[in-house]
């Protein structure tokens, strides 16, 4: 009788290990797939196979036969090259994932430690249930195709620590999915500032380590090093939670669509260890702090107590022949999003092209003694410097005022909206509104709900702002990040209402398109995911006032809400590993959402500036004054060095001119970017091609003329050629 029972459950345990297959897996796997793969699920291009004694994951292109692997398997000639038997094993898995108890985390050792697998049909892939027995932790994970695309699910509900001890801190996803070997033509794209291409290669860099940024942005809890990160080191942010590989004429991007703003990404080019070139997606769930009691040489570390609650989903898109490069990639994220309602449609056809003016009103001068404000633009002075260009024939303007507040520009105090009386005050302001809203005009103001600063008051220091998981204030120089949900708070009760009353058109809400940050003060958090909602409900409660909402920085989850952006990065973060940049970020979002990057007049060449704009899409960007700037001449860190309004009026109208005979292309998604020219000096010949037609042939040579096809690029300057036509 023990005999036959010990049998039965041998024989429920195989059955609850069996992949239930389609009567089309009976076609066999491609020949240049190992033994052991079974169809699970096919689209349009894709077929999907599982290895059952792998676990691991296959995607077939029926365009041309190219196989994406999900691991390294003992048949790829990269095993024969990984150096350590951990490494050789953790290889062949298609998951990496990491547990974690009160004070560390350490990750999962697929060959000591205990799990059962369960494996589920779906209707076209596979549904895989892993039981980590020896830490009470579980975990189903979906995989499946779903509109051409690989799709892997892995649902918060389905996510079990039903122990007293461990819990998940990361998972990372498909971690060697498409690992390319060093010999190949092709590379991987990641999200750095525009965008950034690794190409690969046969040499052996000494910076040929692992490379891990958070998506949006960093997630160290350590505010110190985040502003070395981002103001002394001049890092970009990852505006979007997406990344690629070109591997000869085949390429996939995947993009993160649940979870992206508690989600890093991790690239490590090829080197001694693995000699193969490969990046992936890591889903945050506890991060690691250090006590605040904590000294050098006895560190203690803590794990967060709660789990981040939040679903994730990563899709992986893939091209062929021609559309195997950046500019298929991004036409990948650009389809899905807007078919996703990821990303609005604000640019309407035949919409004439912005010109955003942000005027420059006044800022303080730290004095010994007395500080001094300096008045560079009153309210009347605008009125004249908007005529000035409206005459000009400057129509369709876009305008910010920024230091207009009672401390002027820098620092923002959020409880006060207080006009300097210098400036002229409420009914000086509400004379300049109203000549905006006569001249059809967009007015708005520059408002900071997101930094706080010692020098300013009107907050609650323990109210208002995050703390970090020691429960301590985070601050930095004089500097502290304000809480989401009560600066939302402050903004709709303290500063919109005056804003309604003297006629304000627009917001300029600094820097919620670039920081994202938790708040874990008292045990209340408010997760990354609720600032991202809360940045964007900001936007959208003030258009149903009737109010553009524009965003400084470009983030994914603004999108769907933002008017405009700006301040969006045409560079990236300058790694050494970085061989090209692209405007990944701008391919994207060129035809759905206005955007543009930094003030042409504050550039060190303006004409080089112009090109940056023409190449990037965007539209033209002035701060202007109408004072004169030798009047900042004692002003520390001043970055307003050239802003007289007279000294630019010819440029500013010629450009707006330009650019209104290119309003068909503002209107158009960009199709193609290519340097098809990169001379000895590094000046590069560049072509951008657009859905309607139009290309525009950018030359940055400043003394030598470039030919494209029989067409004659003059030296710095451009050309655009309309159906065949310059």
């Amino acid at each position: 009788m023990k005999k036959r029972i010990i049998s039965l459950i041998i024989a429920i345990c195989c059955v609850l290990s069996i992949v239930v297959v389609p009567t089309e897996s009976a076609k066999a796997a491609p020949s240049n797939l190992p033994n052991g793969y079974t169809l699970i699920g096919s689209s349009e291009n894709l077929n999907l196979y599982y290895h059952s004694g792998w676990e691991s994951f296959a995607i077939e292109d029926k365009r041309n036969g190219f196989v994406w692997e999900s691991n390294i398997s003992e048949e790829n000639p990269l095993q024969e090259g990984i150096t350590g038997a951990n490494w050789k094993s953790e290889a062949k898995r298609s998951f990496k994932i990491s547990y974690a108890n009160v004070e560390v985390i350490k990750n999962i050792n697929w060959d000591k430690d205990k799990y059962t697998l369960v494996t589920e049909k779906l209707d076209n892939g596979l549904k895989l249930t892993y039981d980590f027995t020896d830490y009470k932790i579980r975990m189903a994970i979906y995989v499946y195709l779903e509109d051409d695309a690989l799709t892997i699910d892995i649902p918060i509900e389905e996510l079990a620590e039903y122990g007293d001890t461990y819990g998940f801190a990361n998972i990372k996803v498909f971690p060697y999915f498409g690992v390319a070997h060093p010999s190949e033509d092709g590379y991987v794209f990641y999200p750095d500032g525009s965008g950034a291409l690794y190409n690969f290669n046969e040499r052996m860099s000494v910076y040929a380590t692992e490379y891990r940024w958070s998506v949006y942005y960093d997630d160290s809890l350590d505010f110190e090093a985040i502003d070395t990160k981002y103001k002394d080191n001049n890092q970009k942010t990852l505006m979007l939670p997406v990344f690629g590989v070109k591997r000869n004429d085949n390429a996939y991007v995947a993009v993160v669509t649940k979870g992206d703003e508690d989600t890093r990404l991790f690239f490590n080019p090829a080197y001694r260890r693995l000699y193969g070139n490969y990046i992936y997606a890591d889903f945050v769930y506890r991060r690691l702090f250090q006590d605040a009691r904590f000294n050098v040489k006895t560190p203690l570390n803590y794990v967060q107590k709660d789990r981040v609650n939040s679903s994730r989903q990563i899709k992986y898109f893939f091209t062929v022949g021609d559309e195997a490069n950046y500019s298929g990639m991004a036409k990948k994220v650009r389809e899905y999003y807007i078919s996703s309602g990821w990303m609005a449609s604000k640019i309407q056809q035949g919409d004439p092209v912005p010109m955003q003016i942000d005027l420059f009103m006044g800022i303080t001068e730290d004095r010994l003694l007395v500080d001094k404000y300096i008045k560079m633009t009153t309210f009347e002075q605008a009125i004249t410097v908007l005529e000035t260009l409206k005459e000009a024939g400057v129509d369709n303007m876009f305008v910010l005022l920024d230091g207009w507040n009672k401390y002027g520009y820098g620092e923002f105090a959020p409880t006060h909206y207080q006009l300097h009386i210098g400036l002229g005050g409420a009914p000086k302001l509400k004379k300049l509104t109203k000549y905006a809203i006569d001249n059809n005009i967009i007015l708005g103001l520059k408002a900071d709900y997101v930094n706080a600063y010692a020098s300013t008051p009107g907050y609650n220091r323990r109210a208002d702002l995050i703390y970090d998981l020691n429960n301590i204030l985070m601050s930095w120089r004089g500097q502290f990040l304000f809480d989401p949900i009560r600066s939302y708070n402050l903004f709709f009760r303290k500063f919109v209402p005056k804003a309604v009353k003297h006629n304000i058109r627009a917001i300029g809400f600094e820097d919620m398109g670039i920081k994202l940050y938790c708040n874990y003060k008292d045990g209340k958090i408010v997760n990354r995911y609720d600032t991202a909602d809360r940045w964007a409900m900001f936007g959208t409660d003030v258009q149903k006032l009737g109010m553009k909402a524009a965003y400084e920085g470009g983030n994914a989850y603004l999108l769907n809400t933002a008017d405009y952006l700006y301040n969006i990065p045409y560079e990236d973060s300058g790694f050494f590993i970085t061989d090209q940049t692209i405007p990944f970020y701008q391919m994207v979002v060129h035809g759905s959402v206005p955007y543009t990057t930094f003030p042409g007049n504050l550039s060190y060449d303006y004409e080089w500036m112009k090109l940056k704009w023409l190449e990037f899409g965007c539209y033209p960007y002035f701060e202007l004054s109408y004072q004169p700037t030798d009047l900042l001449m004692n002003i520390e860190d001043n970055e307003i060095f050239s802003s007289y309004y007279l000294a630019w009026i010819e440029d500013i109208v010629g450009t707006y001119k330009e650019f209104q005979q290119m309003k068909d292309i503002y209107n158009s998604y960009i199709l193609e970017h290519e340097v098809v020219e990169k001379d000895i000096l590094n000046y590069e010949l560049v072509r951008v091609e657009y859905s309607n037609g139009s290309t525009i042939l950018i030359n940055y040579n400043p003394e030598t003329d470039k030919t494209y096809n029989g067409i004659t690029v003059p030296a710095k300057s451009y050309v655009v050629v309309k159906g065949g036509t310059n």
